[in-house]
């Protein structure tokens, strides 16, 4: 689910699944990771830097650390 977020970016929320092989059986366990999309950049995972709100919705700190993307062409992109 995408949620508004710091302007015309986006956080999308992925659920993965972590499987193992206990004895006769497959045990899974949900593996919430979320992403920021922004038009133009690639999307980054900010999993390790999401805080939750009182009704567990993901949110982004006001202040983000400052990244470096490379564009398709391998220039730096602020």
């Amino acid at each position: 689910m995408a949620r508004e977020e710091h302007g015309s970016c986006k956080l999308a929320e992925l659920t993965q699944f972590h499987c193992q092989l206990l004895q006769n059986r497959i045990v899974c366990q949900p593996v919430e990771r979320i992403f920021r999309i922004c038009p133009g950049r690639p999307a980054v995972e900010v999993t390790h830097l999401v805080e939750y709100n009182a009704q567990m919705q993901p949110l982004l700190p006001d202040a983000l650390p400052q990244y470096t993307h490379l564009n398709q062409k391998g220039r730096r992109q602020e």
